[in-house]
């Protein structure tokens, strides 16, 4: 299926607002300009109109003098504010340079050096991370779903994965089997993907030449035979692929089978020692087994790999019996 690309988001567009000093000095300056246009109108009116009264005369001279209140702000506001701001930056600057001057140049010059190690720490330390995360533990869950859900998780599907995962295998695949097994698949689909599973084992092997080493452990009861066991289970699909494997090994290829008396009730694949594969079971309608999902852990480090690691080579070193 091909994705439709995403269109990239197109930038909102940002409306910045003025900050409150912008506006308080659009204020200022608006006020400033009326009071100084109001003063020069009641001059006016005194001066050219020749309005007559004690009263006309104060608010002529009040006019006079508001107008020129508001030019000599206007004046140090444009021109003398701006003086004294540089001359000020000035100053300063002239004090910083006199107290580098006195300040030990040696003391300079090892703290840039220090800067530069540390940039060059920072950095080496960057890649040690790098490289540690791209080694660090990766898990994925896969869980049987509802079928009536518009997206599910199948036993098809989890055989599937599984049967991906083994192919990239390069030099080993040890497979620890419960002795709780899921029943025959009645799925078709399910059926197919567990075949194409157990055949995509026996192929990785190959000839008596073929690099890839296969070994099982199963388990059985003491009393019964293997066969009859795994009959008892409904397990047919499980006893035929034990069957091809016995026959592989007896042909001299690298398919190795062992069996101890049943007990643990799990099933996973160590592939290559850096991959497990970890089959989740349950317990289902007429208390069948059946599987319940699977996790798919990269772990080239066996942080945890390492514990099924040891269970699968306790019982193969030990207690395990060939089943030739």
């Amino acid at each position: 299926m091909t994705e439709t690309p995403q269109q990239p988001a197109e930038n909102p567009v940002r409306v910045e607002n003025p900050s409150p000093g912008t506006i308080h000095k659009g204020y200022r300056i608006a006020i400033g300009l009326l009071l100084c246009i109001g003063g020069f109108y009641l001059r006016l009116l005194h001066t050219v109109y020749h309005k007559e009264g004690e009263l006309w005369a104060i608010l002529g001279e009040f006019g006079t003098f508001v107008a020129l209140i508001i030019a000599v702000h206007f004046i140090y506001d444009l021109l003398l504010r701006d003086y004294e701001h540089r001359l000020f930056v000035g100053n300063m600057r002239t004090q910083i340079d006199k107290s580098l001057e006195t300040f030990p140049k040696h003391l300079i010059a090892e703290t840039c050096d220090k800067i530069k190690e540390t940039h060059k720490e920072v950095g080496e330390m960057k890649k040690s991370v790098e490289k540690l995360g791209g080694a660090l533990l990766h898990a994925e869950y896969m869980k049987v779903q509802d079928k009536n859900r518009p997206t599910q998780t199948t036993v098809a599907d989890i055989y599937g994965r599984a049967t991906e995962e083994v192919k990239k295998a390069n030099e080993t695949i040890d497979i620890f089997t419960s002795y709780l097994l899921e029943v025959d698949i009645e799925d078709a689909e399910a059926q197919r993907e567990q075949e194409e599973y157990f055949s995509t084992l026996l192929s990785l092997v190959g000839d008596v030449n073929g690099k890839l080493r296969y070994r099982r452990i199963v388990q059985t009861e003491k009393t019964n035979p293997l066969e009859t066991s795994l009959r008892e289970r409904q397990a047919e699909s499980y006893l035929k692929h034990i069957l091809d494997m016995r026959k592989r090994y007896r042909n001299g290829q690298k398919v190795h089978l062992k069996y101890i008396d049943g007990r643990r009730p799990t099933t996973f694949v160590i592939i290559d020692n850096k991959k497990l594969l970890w089959q989740i079971n349950q317990i289902g309608r007429g208390g069948k087994m059946e599987i319940y999902g699977m996790f798919i852990i990269e772990d080239p480090d066996k942080r945890l790999l390492q514990h099924f690691r040891d269970e699968f080579d306790h019982y193969w070193d030990g207690e395990a019996m060939p089943l030739n």
